[in-house]
């Protein structure tokens, strides 16, 4: 499955007002005095005068949609730097503001546009004064901070950078780093994209990538506190009941587990009941996630109007979420809560909008701190990898009370065991259906192929790598001496499309003489054997349709074939 990093950057960080907005876009000179390079490296040779930096506006040359389509950045122009491997693991391009902008003990959040090669932490550097020292530079780095999500490669991401500070420092310059990773890695150089820098209060990225079902932290990450694990996630609906899908612990102990071939049964407008078995581990809470539209991402949204989680949300439980880090935030309810009141892992119940429409959709089962973000708390504080927080994805099939049922042969019918015709029938959602097979005269049931699911037609997964249907093969000798066939209930999870296959009847003995026949066959190890009681034609095709044998026979004659399947005279044989 391919899936992978990024949905919606951390949420959870106080709130203050702010005076100013800040906003430098590139389309023209109006929010910056000029840009560059820099290296808060002493020794560097950016620094020391003997490399020059590649840093410089251009046009924007890049696609302005996301993979999944969404318009996340067609701007005119962007800055463009070249991350050199000569720098250190802080070097980045500098865009010096014509207006400084205050920093304070509370956070702001300076939004960036980057869009690089490799995916990974991007840092920001605040270079400042105070007003009141006249002999101050301009480039005493004020704050640094990184991003409160990893970036993706080769899409446009919006970087979020907490930074906060003593009272009093205005901010002249910004120093944008692309990539916070060692050099050392660096086998070559490559440039990567600046753009849309943006101050403000919010801690919400402006968009989010396009990456699939997004994580904060690589999908092979292990936790940081292995002895903590999530046992199971459970559902509860009142058409299925209780409902346990098994997780587990691993080693070494993944966060993400994908459990996407397991799943969970409900209708739409029922009142579910999530739950989550967690191990070892205390002070956490539970979320869980239903990507409602099918369109590849959760997106949890915050009403902070009213403290509870936006309308239309894919965000469907959780009991606390944190405004102020480490201190206090609200209950499901928007109820205030902070101390001890915070200590609850429970995952109250929810309600399915009645209008879902039928078939299988993304669940996301999420172990965390105090954070709505699917993919993972990634505050300067605290993360899910620290936590010891977990993140399970299952599909959750949204079912009607009947499905469609139908089947297609050749040579022969499938129909139900009492005759019923399979077309344009519905059966029972999770129910038992008993099949018959009828071969036409010099035919014999060979074997049914099974698709059940959703979107029968389409493939077989769709474009979020969510599975839309299984196939079953039986067998022949699945049948019963009747010909009936009972498809389990486990099978009738939705749609269900039947492809019978029919086989001329094989001869494997020689027959009496008495069954007016002129002409018999039989097989041995390696050897086909032929009695004809009159001279008769007989042809031998192998699989390929190669004729093997074609000559008139009287008697009995034998021949030598090596193990295989083999037409006689339009009769499949098979040579032991």
């Amino acid at each position: 499955m391919k899936k992978h990093i990024i949905a919606l950057a951390a949420l959870g960080l106080p709130l203050a007002a702010m005076a100013q907005t800040v906003k430098v876009d590139f389309e023209d000179a109006s929010g910056y005095k000029s840009v560059g390079v820099y290296d808060t490296w002493e020794e560097s040779p950016f620094r020391l005068g003997t490399l020059k930096g590649n840093c410089a506006v251009v046009d924007n040359f890049i696609s302005p949609t996301n993979e999944l389509g969404e318009v996340v950045n067609d701007s005119k122009k962007i800055l463009g730097v070249q991350r050199s491997r000569f720098g250190s693991n802080t070097f980045g391009a500098r865009i010096d503001l014509n207006t400084p902008f205050d920093i304070t003990p509370d956070y702001k959040y300076v939004h960036v546009k980057i869009y690089k090669p490799v995916k990974g932490r991007v840092m920001l550097v605040a270079l400042g004064k105070r007003p009141d020292r006249a002999g101050q530079s301009n480039d005493v780095e004020q704050a640094w901070a990184y991003s409160t999500s990893v970036s993706v490669a080769n899409q446009w991401f919006d970087a979020v950078f907490p930074i906060k500070g003593c009272n009093g420092v205005q901010v002249h310059s910004l120093v944008v780093v692309p990539d916070a990773s060692s050099p050392q890695e660096l086998t070559s150089d490559f440039a990567a994209y600046i753009d849309d820098i943006e101050v403000n209060d919010s801690p919400d990225p402006r968009f989010t990538p396009g990456a699939i079902y997004g994580l904060n932290f690589e999908e092979s990450a292990t936790s940081g506190k292995p002895e903590r694990y999530i046992a199971s996630v459970k559902l509860n609906s009142p058409s299925a009941g209780n409902q346990t899908i098994e997780v587990g612990s691993v080693s070494p102990q993944l966060i993400y587990r994908d459990f996407t071939e397991k799943v969970f049964n409900a209708k739409a407008g029922e009142t579910l009941t999530p739950s989550i078995d967690y191990k070892n581990g205390g002070w956490m809470n539970g979320y869980v996630y239903v990507d409602q539209n099918n369109n590849g991402k959760f997106e949890a949204t915050f009403d902070e109007n009213t403290h509870k989680v936006a309308e239309g949300s894919d965000l469907m439980s959780y009991y606390y979420y944190e405004t102020v880090e480490d201190q206090s935030g609200y209950k499901y309810d928007g109820t205030a809560v902070s101390g001890d009141a915070r200590n609850n892992l429970s995952t109250p119940a929810f309600t399915l909008p009645a209008g879902m429409t039928p078939g299988f959709y993304r669940m996301r089962y999420k172990v965390d701190w105090g954070n709505i973000d699917p993919a993972g708390r990634m505050t300067n504080t605290n993360s899910i990898q620290q936590n010891g927080g977990y993140i399970v994805d299952v599909r959750l099939n949204v079912h009607a009370d009947q499905v469609n049922l139908s089947a297609g042969s050749r040579n022969g019918y499938i129909t139900l065991s009492d005759g019923t015709e399979l077309v344009n029938y519905k059966t029972a959602f999770g129910k038992s259906v008993k099949l018959k097979a009828t071969p036409a005269p010099g035919f014999v049931i060979d074997s049914l192929v099974i698709s059940h699911g959703y979107n029968l037609e389409g493939d077989q997964y769709n474009a979020y790598g969510n599975k839309q249907y299984d196939k079953l093969v039986v067998r022949a000798a699945d049948f019963a001496a009747d010909g009936t066939y009972t498809l389990d209930a486990r099978y009738v999870d939705g749609d269900i499309s039947i492809d019978g296959q029919f086989a001329s009847s094989t001869t494997t003995a020689v027959k009496d003489a008495a069954n007016n026949r002129a002409l018999t066959f039989s097989t041995a190890a390696g050897t086909l054997t032929f009695n004809a009681a009159k001279a008769a034609k007989v042809t031998v095709v192998d699989a390929n349709g190669r004729i093997l044998f074609s000559s008139k026979v009287k008697g009995t004659r034998t021949i030598a074939l090596p193990k295989g399947v083999y037409v006689v005279n339009d009769t499949k044989v098979v040579v032991p």
